[in-house]
């Protein structure tokens, strides 16, 4: 099965048209599918992008050992092309490695892995009506590590159990596939938070825990 993931442009022939990132998902869920191609605006961000469906298959991969189509895009958005393109690079470096089903990257009630770092972590998003927006335990955007790398992340507050647009709070944060980008945070970094294409809010490293993504703001200079 060959999926188009569009709002406007005509169906080519032979593919499985849809128009919203759920309705994609659904059919990877369901296996079948060979070959899937991308937009990226879809009309509306409330209800997604073709971004969204890059970062399903991405953590699909690494959890669960998902073997992914094809991917391709077919978005006229050069910024958001290019982040899901960077999204699909990923998703190739890791299907080829060797899934490990025992492999504990993170659960939503039972995290069995130690946090990778403790960070501020601020809302600045409104929602899809303009007005204040809340996230609660468990939240999980994506973290722009560096230009062309975005990762999923979850969030446990600590010292509040929502937040709010405009507020802020403290959170330990699980990463996923810290290994793909070592020595990127450092007490003090301020990463821009996203869902899809829509920034949501920054979060201020406090404390790193994991020593694979300890880095230094300014690497040493060689001898």
């Amino acid at each position: 099965m060959r999926v188009y993931l569009d709002d406007e442009r005509s169906t080519p022939e032979g593919w499985v048209r849809v128009y919203w990132p759920d309705q994609a998902i659904a059919l990877l869920r369901q296996g079948g599918v060979t070959e899937i191609s991308l937009d990226h605006d879809l009309g509306d961000d409330a209800r997604g992008t073709g971004y969204d469906v890059i970062a399903w298959i991405e953590e699909a991969v690494a959890l669960d050992g998902f073997s992914p189509p094809l991917i391709r895009v077919h978005s006229a958005n050069p910024s958001a092309r290019l982040r899901m393109e960077a999204g699909i690079a990923a998703i190739g470096r890791l299907a080829v490695q060797p899934h490990e089903p025992n492999r504990v990257l993170w659960t939503s009630s039972n995290r069995s892995r130690g946090a990778d770092a403790r960070v501020r972590f601020e809302l600045t998003g409104l929602g899809a009506d303009g007005g204040r927006r809340r996230v609660l335990d468990d939240y999980r955007p994506h973290y722009r590590i560096r230009p062309d790398y975005h990762t999923s992340a979850r969030h446990r507050f600590l010292d509040a159990t929502e937040v709010l647009s405009g507020e802020s709070a403290e959170a330990e944060v699980w990463l996923l596939t810290p290994e793909h980008y070592p020595g990127t945070l450092w007490v003090g970094r301020r990463l821009e938070l996203s869902e899809g294409s829509r920034p949501v809010g920054f979060a201020t490293v406090l404390e790193v825990f994991n020593p694979i993504l300890l880095g230094v703001e300014t690497p040493p200079e060689r001898i």
